[in-house]
């Protein structure tokens, strides 16, 4: 992964890595809300909330829309996506060296086992 395909990967994990914007991004999942509707449950003054969600929209998990007087915001959930891949990604790696010791791990006791029960 070159740094250009890096920097937004970045900038996600970045957003995600507070828990009050997690929290966000958990309310967004069921669906847009305004400033107000995440500012409630969160307890904290508006402006701070908006600060928060100002690093999700700069990450790109979330896009400000306007519908008359009305602004709210939704989950993008192709960049998020991009995060689950990137888990993935690991993931499989880290399965597959744990199969691969595993196998060997294996072998090394048939080994031992074909050791015992042959004749001297």
């Amino acid at each position: 992964m070159n740094e250009n395909e890096r920097r937004p990967l970045d900038l996600i994990f970045e957003a995600l890595a507070h828990p009050v914007r997690r929290k966000m991004v958990e309310r967004l999942s069921r669906g847009s809300a305004t400033l107000g509707e995440l500012a409630g449950p969160l307890a904290l003054p508006p402006q701070i909330v908006a600060e928060q969600l100002h690093v999700l929209v700069v990450s790109g998990l979330v896009r400000w829309e306007r519908s008359g007087t009305e602004c709210s915001c939704r989950l993008v959930p192709s960049v998020l996506a991009q995060a689950e891949r990137w888990l993935g990604d690991r993931e499989s790696s880290w399965e597959s060296r744990r199969l691969d010791r595993l196998q060997d791990y294996l072998a090394e006791g048939q080994e031992r086992a074909s050791r015992r029960t042959a004749p001297p």
